[in-house]
C-alpha cells in the first residue's frame, strides 16, 4: 500500500517534527557533537565549502587533510603559526603569498583616508600600533589568532569593533565569511559544551525539557514514524480510515475553518492598527485612560509587584545559568504570587489600599 498525507496529517507531521530530537537539540542546547545549525558536522561543512571561500589553497589542504583528526580552529592557527613570528610584513607576504595584496600603513595615504584611529596610529597614541607594524598585528591577531571572531572583543587594542573593521578594509585584510561562519558554528559548538558541564546549567536545561506527556507521545510517535517502515504504514492506514469517517472529516473541518477565522481575525486587527484613524483614536482611548486615577493605581501596582519579583528573582539561588526566556517566565510566575497575596485578583478588591500595601515595600531596582 502506498503511504499517504492527507491535508490534515501533513499539518500534524509537521508539528510533530517541531518535538523532534533535532529540534530540541537547538532549541534547549543539548550537547550534541560540532553540530551546527546547518545540521551537519564541522568536518561536513568544511569539507563542502567551496576553495575560494579558503585563504589559499595550502590552507584548504592542510585543514581538509587533518579535519578528521583535530578541530578547524586548531588547524588554523597551526598553519598561521609561522606569522606570529614574522617581525616585518615582508617576510609574512614571503611565508604566506595570500597577503600579496595587504597593504603596508607605511604606504597608505593617512592625511586622505577619513579616519581619526588612522591617524592616531600614525601618530604612536595607540601601544602596540604603529606605522611600522600596524598591518602586520592586524594580521598576526585577525588572521593568525582569529582573536576578534573567537573572542568578540569590544577592545582591540582598544579601538571598537566596527573601527576594527573599517581598518580591515584600509589595509586589505579579509576572510571569506563563508570559511568564518565555519569558525564561529564551532566557537558555538564548544560553548554549548562548556555550558553543559556546569551542573547548574545542566540542571536548568533539563529543567526546561521537561514537558507535557502529549509532546512525549508525539515524540515516541515521530520516533517510530521514522524508524519502523511497518509503522509508517499502520499510521498511514488509520489515516485514510479516519478520513473515510464523516465525523472525523467534519471535526477536522470546523477545527482548520475555526484556525483559518482566527488567523483572518489577527490579520483584520493588524491591517486596522496600521491606518491613521486608528491609531488616533488609539491614543485618545490611552490619554482618556490616563487620567482615570483607578487606572493609574493598577499600573503602578503591577510595575511595584514586578520590580519586586525581579529583585526577588536576583536574591534567589541558582539562576545564574538560567536563560533568558525561563527567567522571564520565572519573574512573571513571581509577579503573579504577588499580586494574588495583596489581593490584586479578588472582586472585591480596593485598589486604594492594595497600592498602599505595595508602595511599602522597599524596591531596589
Amino acid at each position: 500500500m502506498k503511504i499517504q498525507f492527507s491535508p490534515i496529517n501533513f499539518l500534524k507531521f509537521q508539528t510533530v517534527n517541531k518535538y523532534s530530537s533535532n529540534f530540541l537539540k537547538y532549541r534547549y542546547n543539548l550537547p550534541f557533537d560540532a553540530i551546527s545549525f546547518t545540521g551537519k558536522s564541522i568536518s561536513q561543512q568544511v569539507k563542502e565549502l567551496p576553495k575560494d571561500a579558503f585563504l589559499s589553497e595550502g590552507l584548504r589542504e592542510y585543514i581538509l587533510a587533518n579535519i578528521d583528526e583535530k578541530d578547524l580552529i586548531t588547524l588554523h592557527k597551526e598553519y598561521y603559526a609561522q606569522l606570529s613570528e614574522c617581525k616585518t610584513l615582508d617576510e609574512a607576504k614571503e611565508l604566506y603569498p595570500e597577503f600579496n595584496s595587504v597593504i603596508d600603513m607605511k604606504d597608505l595615504d593617512v592625511d586622505g583616508l577619513d579616519s581619526y584611529t588612522i591617524r592616531k596610529i600614525s601618530r604612536g597614541e595607540i601601544d602596540g600600533l604603529g606605522v611600522d607594524n600596524a598591518s602586520l598585528e592586524f594580521l598576526k591577531r585577525y588572521v593568525a589568532k582569529l582573536e576578534p571572531v573567537l573572542d568578540n572583543k569590544e577592545n582591540y587594542f582598544y579601538i571598537s569593533a566596527s573601527t576594527v573593521k573599517k581598518l580591515l578594509g584600509y589595509f586589505h585584510i579579509s576572510m571569506d565569511k563563508r570559511y568564518l561562519n565555519v569558525v564561529l558554528n564551532q566557537k558555538k559548538s564548544k560553548a554549548k559544551k562548556a555550558n553543559w558541564q556546569e551542573e547548574e546549567y545542566r540542571e536548568n536545561m533539563l529543567a526546561l525539557m521537561n514537558t507535557p506527556e502529549i509532546r512525549k507521545k508525539r515524540s515516541e510517535i515521530t520516533t517510530l514514524r521514522f524508524k519502523d517502515p511497518q509503522k509508517r504504514l499502520e499510521l498511514s492506514e488509520r489515516s485514510i480510515l479516519n478520513w473515510q469517517n464523516d465525523e472525523y472529516v467534519a471535526k477536522t473541518i470546523a477545527a482548520m475553518q475555526r484556525k483559518e477565522t482566527r488567523e483572518k481575525h489577527s490579520r483584520s486587527i493588524k491591517e486596522a492598527c496600521k491606518k491613521p484613524e486608528t491609531i488616533s483614536r488609539k491614543k485618545a482611548a490611552a490619554r482618556a485612560n490616563w487620567q482615570n486615577e483607578s487606572y493609574k493605581n493598577i499600573h503602578e501596582i503591577v510595575a511595584i509587584a514586578k520590580k519586586l519579583a525581579a529583585q526577588k528573582f536576583r536574591q534567589s539561588e541558582n539562576n545564574g545559568a538560567i536563560d533568558r526566556i525561563a527567567k522571564m517566565r520565572k519573574i512573571g510566575e513571581i509577579q503573579r504570587q504577588i499580586l494574588e497575596e495583596w489581593g490584586f485578583y479578588d472582586k472585591d478588591r480596593n485598589i486604594d489600599e492594595i497600592l498602599k500595601l505595595a508602595q511599602s515595600f522597599e524596591v531596589n531596582n
